[in-house]
């Protein structure tokens, strides 16, 4: 889902008036029809979760400073790619140093998106998208594997895709503490345009993680039914969401819907275009939410308890 059809919603009338918000202030969102106050939960009392139980875990709410290239060769998009993963980097250093134990951060956040001038700011074609896909193992799988590695975290991150089938796929991908590739989620729920240029993922994977059982999703995936029956048949402790929203104020209602049919905690990062980002339990409640912060959010999970 493409989180930078902002100009094209705003043109629509969508109007969204926002008050700054840092930790503990509310903030206000407005429409035409509604106002709702939200108080940001950045981290939940961390005297809840003691350390011998829970790990700390991290949301980024980002976005790029600037949109892909357009056309571009293959050297303009690897450069463009290079600031948003060492962009991406800066906020997974900070997160390691809060004392975070794993991070999810947005869909497409490697690729980025183009801008366009039906306002979509989305690929429409395979060759547009083309100089910016990669495989897995690839640049990206070993420069955020290089970076869990070194600071003994593990870091889930979303790029376009090239795989060895021949398709493109809107992939997101964990890495452990040790640098590895340990799953591997294709986004199955296609929004929009993706559908032009991209190829629906068929699996909904769950592994065993010091975390418990840990199952990933893109954005849309959070309200497919078959995705959901799919991952809800699997048990997972947590689901880690990268998504790039389209709809303002919105995208809480579904982390927390999802969270509640798989009763499961989902651990939602999201672009800052249209956003929302944090930590849901599996009833539905909130660990943390972020809505006006460009920036962290934090959580906890259960450590998954190693028999003797």
């Amino acid at each position: 889902m493409n989180a930078r059809m902002r100009r094209k919603v705003w043109t629509l009338g969508l109007l969204i008036m926002t008050t700054a918000c840092a930790h503990g202030l509310k903030a206000t969102a407005a429409t035409s029809n509604t106002s709702v106050a939200l108080r940001e939960v950045i981290e939940p009392p961390a005297d809840q979760y003691p350390v011998s139980d829970y790990a700390k875990v991290a949301v980024l709410q980002w976005t790029h400073r600037d949109f892909a290239p357009m056309p571009a060769t293959m050297a303009q998009a690897e450069a463009y790619k290079s600031i948003n993963r060492a962009d991406l980097a800066e906020y997974i250093v900070q997160a390691k140093r809060q004392g975070a134990e794993l991070i999810v951060t947005p869909e497409f956040g490697v690729t980025g998106y183009p801008r366009t001038a039906d306002g979509e700011h989305q690929f429409k074609a395979p060759e547009e998208v083309a100089p910016y896909v990669e495989t897995i193992p690839g640049p990206s799988t070993q420069y955020f594997g290089e970076l869990a590695r070194r600071l003994g975290i593990w870091i889930e991150f979303s790029l376009a895709e090239n795989a060895a089938d021949g398709n493109y796929y809107n992939a997101a991908v964990l890495v452990d503490a040790e640098g590895k590739v340990r799953l591997v989620h294709r986004k199955r729920n296609l929004f929009g345009s993706e559908r032009k240029f991209l190829k629906a993922g068929r699996d909904a994977q769950v592994i065993d993680t010091p975390f418990g059982r840990m199952g990933m999703m893109v954005c849309a995936d959070v309200y497919h039914s078959l995705s959901l029956s799919d991952f809800k048949k699997q048990k997972p402790d947590s689901v880690l969401v990268s998504a790039a929203w389209t709809v303002h104020d919105s995208a809480v209602h579904s982390f927390r819907a999802a969270a509640r049919t798989l009763g499961s905690i989902v651990v939602a990062s999201n672009l800052a275009d249209f956003p929302d980002s944090g930590v849901f339990n599996g009833d539905g409640s909130t660990q943390s939410h972020i809505r006006e912060t460009k920036g962290l959010a934090f959580g906890y999970l259960k450590r998954q308890k190693r028999e003797k």
